[in-house]
C-alpha cells in the first residue's frame, strides 16, 4: 500500500493549512528516513478517561494514566498525527524536531495542566489562545509561534512560565504575576512594554528577560524567594538599571536564597554613580556596592552582580 493511502488519515501536504476538529487536535510528523521514532515525551490522560493517538500511518494507540509515547514510522514522509477525545489530556510535551503544523487554531480546555512543545517547527498566531485557568506549566521554547500575547491573562495557579526562541509579541507590561509564578523566562523573543507595574510574587525563584524590548523596573515589594533575576540585553536605560538595583535594595533583608545573583549588563546602560561605599546610597553603583559587599554588616545573603 502507497505510504499516502491510509483509511480515514488525511495527509496533510506542505504549505496546507488544517483546522483541528471540534473533536481531535492534530500535528504533523516529518520523517526524513526509514525506521525513525517519533516521541511524545509525556502524555497524560485524567482518570478514567481515554484519549486515541492516529500516527497516521494506519497504527494507533489507546492511551490513559501517564507516560511518553513512542512511535516508528517504517518509510520516510508526512504523516498527520490526531489525537482524538484530547479534552481529557491533562499534559502534552513533545521535544522532537520532527513535529510541525499550525497549532493557531488550538482551543485550549481547561483540565490542562501542562503544555510542553520544544525544539520543533510547530507554529501559528497563538495570540488568541485563552490559557485555562487549570494551567501550571507553559513552555514554548524553539518553536515557530508567533503572535500578540498582551493580552494573555495569566492562570492563577500558573507555577512556569517559558516562552525561548519564538516570534510572539506584544505589549506584556500589563500582565498581572500570579501569587504560584516560581520561574519566568522570556528571552530571545520580540516581546515589549514598561513592566515596572509588575508585582514581583513572593514564590517567584527565577526571572529571565534576555533579549527582548521590555523596559522598566518590577516592583519588588513582596519578593522573597528570588534567586535568579537575569534582565540582560534589553537595552535598559540608565534610571531602570538603577531602580533594578535600588529595589533589591530596598528588599536586601527579605530574601531567602543563599546565593542571589543578578545580571543587567548587554545592550542595557551601566549603573549611575561610582562603586563606593555611601549611607544612605542613592546611586546605582552605590546600591550595587552594599548587595555586593554588606559594609554595615546587616547580615544579609550577599548578591553576585553582573552589570556593565
Amino acid at each position: 500500500m502507497n505510504i499516502f493511502e491510509y483509511i480515514n488519515q488525511q495527509i496533510v501536504l506542505n504549505n496546507t493549512t488544517f483546522v483541528p476538529s471540534s473533536d481531535s487536535i492534530e500535528l504533523i510528523c516529518h520523517t526524513t528516513g526509514s525506521s525513525q521514532t517519533l516521541t511524545l515525551d509525556n502524555i497524560a490522560v485524567a482518570d478514567g478517561e481515554i484519549v486515541t493517538i492516529y500516527w497516521g500511518d494506519g497504527d494507533s494507540d489507546a492511551c490513559s494514566g501517564e507516560g511518553m509515547r513512542r512511535h516508528v514510522y517504517a518509510v520516510a514522509g508526512l504523516y498527520t498525527i490526531r489525537i482524538t477525545n484530547y479534552t481529557a489530556l491533562t499534559k502534552l510535551y513533545t521535544d522532537d524536531y520532527k513535529i510541525s503544523g499550525v497549532i493557531g487554531g488550538w482551543v485550549l480546555w481547561e483540565g490542562l495542566t501542562y503544555l510542553n512543545l520544544l525544539n520543533t517547527s510547530i507554529d501559528g498566531d497563538i495570540g488568541n489562545w485563552i490559557l485555562p485557568s487549570t494551567l501550571e506549566n507553559l513552555y514554548l521554547e524553539s518553536t515557530a509561534v508567533l503572535g500578540d500575547i498582551s493580552g494573555w491573562v495569566l492562570p492563577a495557579g500558573l507555577v512556569n512560565l517559558i516562552i525561548d526562541n519564538t516570534a510572539v509579541s506584544g505589549d506584556i507590561g500589563s500582565w498581572v504575576l500570579p501569587a504560584t509564578l516560581e520561574n519566568l523566562w522570556i528571552s530571545e523573543t520580540p516581546v515589549s512594554g514598561d513592566i515596572t507595574s509588575w508585582v514581583i510574587p513572593a514564590a517567584l525563584i527565577r526571572l529571565y528577560l534576555f533579549f527582548t524590548l521590555v523596559e522598566g523596573a518590577p516592583d519588588m515589594t513582596s519578593a522573597v524567594a528570588i534567586q535568579s533575576y537575569l534582565i540582560a540585553n534589553c537595552g535598559l536605560a540608565e534610571a531602570d538599571v538603577d531602580a533594578i538595583l535600588a529595589g533589591i535594595y530596598a528588599r536586601r533583608t527579605s530574601f531567602t536564597a543563599a546565593a542571589p545573583e543578578l545580571e543587567i549588563d548587554g545592550t542595557n546602560d551601566a549603573p549611575s554613580g561610582l562603586y563606593q561605599d555611601a549611607t544612605p546610597p542613592t546611586t546605582g553603583n552605590e546600591y550595587k556596592f552594599k548587595l555586593q559587599t554588606d559594609p554595615d554588616t546587616e547580615g544579609f545573603n550577599v548578591w553576585d552582580i553582573t552589570a556593565n
